[in-house]
Protein backbone atom coordinates (compact mmCIF):
# COMPACT_ATOMS: atom_id res chain seq x y z
CA UNK A 1 0.00 0.00 0.00
CA UNK A 2 2.98 2.02 -0.64
CA UNK A 3 1.58 3.99 -3.96
CA UNK A 4 -1.42 6.75 -4.73
CA UNK A 5 -3.13 3.67 -6.58
CA UNK A 6 -3.30 1.23 -3.23
CA UNK A 7 -4.89 4.17 -1.65
CA UNK A 8 -8.36 4.40 -1.44
CA UNK A 9 -9.84 7.66 -2.35
CA UNK A 10 -11.67 8.33 0.79
CA UNK A 11 -8.41 7.93 2.27
CA UNK A 12 -6.35 10.04 0.06
CA UNK A 13 -9.62 12.88 0.34
CA UNK A 14 -9.38 12.41 4.18
CA UNK A 15 -5.18 12.67 3.79
CA UNK A 16 -5.62 16.10 2.01
CA UNK A 17 -8.55 17.20 4.46
CA UNK A 18 -6.44 16.69 7.21
CA UNK A 19 -3.66 18.99 6.16
CA UNK A 20 -5.89 21.48 4.98
CA UNK A 21 -7.38 21.62 8.33
CA UNK A 22 -4.04 21.50 10.14
CA UNK A 23 -2.38 23.97 7.81
CA UNK A 24 -5.85 26.91 8.52
CA UNK A 25 -5.23 26.14 12.31
CA UNK A 26 -2.17 26.89 12.02
CA UNK A 27 -2.59 30.03 10.05
CA UNK A 28 -5.04 30.88 12.02
CA UNK A 29 -4.30 29.99 15.76
CA UNK A 30 -1.55 32.73 16.19
CA UNK A 31 -3.81 35.37 15.74
CA UNK A 32 -5.14 34.25 19.50
CA UNK A 33 -2.58 32.47 21.10
CA UNK A 34 0.86 31.38 21.05
CA UNK A 35 1.82 27.67 20.22
CA UNK A 36 4.95 25.88 21.83
CA UNK A 37 8.05 26.13 19.75
CA UNK A 38 7.99 22.68 19.10
CA UNK A 39 4.96 22.85 17.03
CA UNK A 40 5.60 23.41 13.32
CA UNK A 41 2.93 24.95 10.91
CA UNK A 42 4.42 23.81 7.95
CA UNK A 43 6.33 20.61 8.86
CA UNK A 44 2.89 18.41 9.94
CA UNK A 45 0.81 19.17 7.00
CA UNK A 46 3.57 18.77 4.20
CA UNK A 47 4.82 15.53 6.14
CA UNK A 48 1.19 13.83 6.48
CA UNK A 49 0.99 14.43 2.34
CA UNK A 50 4.96 13.45 1.75
CA UNK A 51 4.43 10.00 3.36
CA UNK A 52 1.21 9.81 2.35
CA UNK A 53 0.90 10.54 -1.43
CA UNK A 54 4.89 10.78 -2.40
CA UNK A 55 7.49 13.00 -2.01
CA UNK A 56 6.65 15.24 -4.90
CA UNK A 57 2.93 15.16 -4.10
CA UNK A 58 4.36 16.73 -0.52
CA UNK A 59 7.22 19.88 -2.09
CA UNK A 60 3.72 20.67 -4.01
CA UNK A 61 1.49 21.09 -0.62
CA UNK A 62 4.43 22.55 0.58
CA UNK A 63 4.93 25.19 -2.03
CA UNK A 64 1.26 26.18 -2.34
CA UNK A 65 0.40 26.58 1.23
CA UNK A 66 3.22 28.58 2.00
CA UNK A 67 2.80 31.25 -1.33
CA UNK A 68 -0.69 31.35 -0.16
CA UNK A 69 -0.91 31.74 3.37
CA UNK A 70 2.17 34.17 2.58
CA UNK A 71 0.43 36.13 0.49
CA UNK A 72 -3.61 36.62 2.34
CA UNK A 73 -1.91 38.52 5.24
CA UNK A 74 -0.42 35.36 7.29
CA UNK A 75 3.50 36.34 6.36
CA UNK A 76 5.09 38.82 4.88
CA UNK A 77 5.13 37.86 1.08
CA UNK A 78 7.07 35.00 0.00
CA UNK A 79 10.39 34.18 1.04
CA UNK A 80 11.89 32.51 -1.64
CA UNK A 81 15.04 31.15 0.48
CA UNK A 82 12.41 30.01 2.85
CA UNK A 83 10.05 28.36 0.30
CA UNK A 84 12.75 26.23 -1.27
CA UNK A 85 13.90 24.88 2.37
CA UNK A 86 10.34 24.25 2.68
CA UNK A 87 10.27 22.27 -0.56
CA UNK A 88 12.98 20.62 0.23
CA UNK A 89 12.14 20.12 3.24
CA UNK A 90 8.31 18.21 2.36
CA UNK A 91 10.30 16.24 -0.36
CA UNK A 92 13.05 14.15 1.70
CA UNK A 93 10.20 13.56 4.46
CA UNK A 94 8.14 12.32 1.61
CA UNK A 95 11.63 10.25 0.53
CA UNK A 96 11.85 9.03 3.76
CA UNK A 97 8.83 8.05 4.68
CA UNK A 98 6.65 7.38 1.57
CA UNK A 99 6.91 3.57 1.99
CA UNK A 100 5.50 2.62 5.25
CA UNK A 101 6.43 -0.64 7.43
CA UNK A 102 4.55 -2.49 9.09
CA UNK A 103 7.25 -3.21 11.93
CA UNK A 104 7.43 -1.13 14.90
CA UNK A 105 11.25 -1.46 15.19
CA UNK A 106 11.33 -0.32 12.07
CA UNK A 107 9.52 2.81 12.19
CA UNK A 108 10.72 3.48 15.53
CA UNK A 109 14.09 3.31 14.03
CA UNK A 110 13.18 5.75 10.74
CA UNK A 111 11.59 8.03 13.53
CA UNK A 112 15.00 8.31 15.36
CA UNK A 113 17.15 8.68 12.45
CA UNK A 114 15.16 11.18 10.83
CA UNK A 115 15.06 13.22 13.82
CA UNK A 116 18.65 13.17 14.08
CA UNK A 117 19.23 13.71 10.20
CA UNK A 118 16.80 16.10 10.08
CA UNK A 119 18.13 18.69 13.07
CA UNK A 120 21.78 18.35 12.30
CA UNK A 121 21.61 18.06 8.08
CA UNK A 122 18.71 19.18 6.65
CA UNK A 123 17.75 21.89 9.04
CA UNK A 124 21.65 23.17 8.45
CA UNK A 125 20.74 23.15 4.53
CA UNK A 126 18.56 26.05 5.25
CA UNK A 127 22.40 28.58 6.04
CA UNK A 128 23.20 27.32 2.30
CA UNK A 129 19.91 28.42 0.78
CA UNK A 130 19.70 31.06 2.59
CA UNK A 131 23.48 32.05 1.88
CA UNK A 132 22.42 31.91 -2.25
CA UNK A 133 19.96 34.25 -2.01
CA UNK A 134 21.43 36.42 0.14
CA UNK A 135 25.11 36.48 -0.36
CA UNK A 136 25.27 40.58 -0.95
CA UNK A 137 24.17 41.03 2.88
CA UNK A 138 26.06 38.84 4.40
CA UNK A 139 28.62 41.40 4.59
CA UNK A 140 31.53 39.53 2.62
CA UNK A 141 31.53 36.26 3.97
CA UNK A 142 32.93 33.38 2.10
CA UNK A 143 30.28 30.61 1.91
CA UNK A 144 32.11 28.22 4.45
CA UNK A 145 32.57 31.07 6.88
CA UNK A 146 28.87 32.02 6.80
CA UNK A 147 28.43 28.35 7.06
CA UNK A 148 30.25 27.57 10.02
CA UNK A 149 29.18 30.48 12.14
CA UNK A 150 25.69 30.12 11.32
CA UNK A 151 26.03 26.02 12.00
CA UNK A 152 27.78 26.88 15.62
CA UNK A 153 25.07 29.44 16.56
CA UNK A 154 22.34 26.81 15.80
CA UNK A 155 23.83 23.94 17.48
CA UNK A 156 24.71 26.52 20.45
CA UNK A 157 21.21 28.40 21.02
CA UNK A 158 18.57 26.38 18.61
CA UNK A 159 19.68 22.91 18.46
CA UNK A 160 17.27 22.20 21.04
CA UNK A 161 14.14 23.29 20.03
CA UNK A 162 14.96 21.91 16.59
CA UNK A 163 15.15 18.78 17.98
CA UNK A 164 12.03 19.05 19.56
CA UNK A 165 10.49 20.55 16.51
CA UNK A 166 11.26 17.50 14.71
CA UNK A 167 11.01 14.64 17.28
CA UNK A 168 7.16 16.14 18.06
CA UNK A 169 6.55 16.20 14.04
CA UNK A 170 7.67 12.96 13.45
CA UNK A 171 5.76 11.45 16.49
CA UNK A 172 2.27 13.19 15.05
CA UNK A 173 3.83 11.95 11.75
CA UNK A 174 4.20 8.37 12.94
CA UNK A 175 0.40 8.36 14.93
CA UNK A 176 -0.90 9.40 11.36
CA UNK A 177 0.47 7.44 9.08
CA UNK A 178 -0.90 4.21 11.67
CA UNK A 179 -4.15 5.55 11.22
CA UNK A 180 -4.09 6.00 7.20
CA UNK A 181 -2.61 1.99 6.89
CA UNK A 182 -5.35 1.38 9.51
CA UNK A 183 -7.91 2.69 7.50
CA UNK A 184 -6.44 1.41 4.21
CA UNK A 185 -6.21 -1.99 5.33
CA UNK A 186 -10.33 -1.77 5.83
Amino acid sequence: MNSIEGKSKKVILLIILFALIITGLNAILPMYTSAPIFISSNIIPAAIISSTLGPIAGAIYAALASIILNNIGMGSGTIIYTLVFQILEAFLIGLIWYKSSDSIFKNFLKYIISVIAFTFIVKPLSFAIFYIFNKEFIGGLSFFEYFSNAYTSFIQNNSTNTILMYRFSFFILLIIKYIVNYFNKK
